[in-house]
């Protein structure tokens, strides 16, 4: 539908059964981590930055960049409502790590360890 922003976003995210991101390439989907805060499952491309998380998690299928594969994948979500349910509360679960608290919490550990000249733990490093 193009750029939805306020009521409208609201709005088409209490009304989506499943939600479709079948970019090429994208390194932080704004729009892929509103539905999944609304506890709504996703179908993105493999070559996501974030495929491999929402893989783990289960918060949705991600598939090759092919039209049949993501017709089968959304058709699956369609036909299920409690695959839908569990990987919706998944991809909340996933982006609750994504929060600004969450965030917030991370760089403050970050900057407490440089100060403190101080390793940075492991789940501050990446991997």
């Amino acid at each position: 539908p193009g750029l939805l922003i306020g009521e409208e976003n609201l709005q088409a995210l209490a009304d989506a059964d499943v939600f479709v991101l079948p970019s090429q390439a994208e390194s932080f989907s704004f729009a892929m981590f509103e539905a999944m805060a609304s506890r709504i499952p996703v179908v993105v491309s493999g070559t996501m930055d974030y495929a491999d998380q929402i893989r783990q998690c289960g918060a949705g299928f991600v598939v090759p960049p092919d039209p049949q594969e993501f017709a089968s994948a959304i058709l699956k979500l369609l036909r299920d409502s409690d695959l839908r349910r569990r990987m919706g509360e998944n991809g909340l679960r996933m982006v609750q790590a994504y929060s600004w608290k969450a965030c917030g919490e991370k760089i403050e550990r970050a900057i407490r360890c440089i100060l403190d000249r101080q390793p940075l733990p492991t789940d501050l490093t990446l991997q």
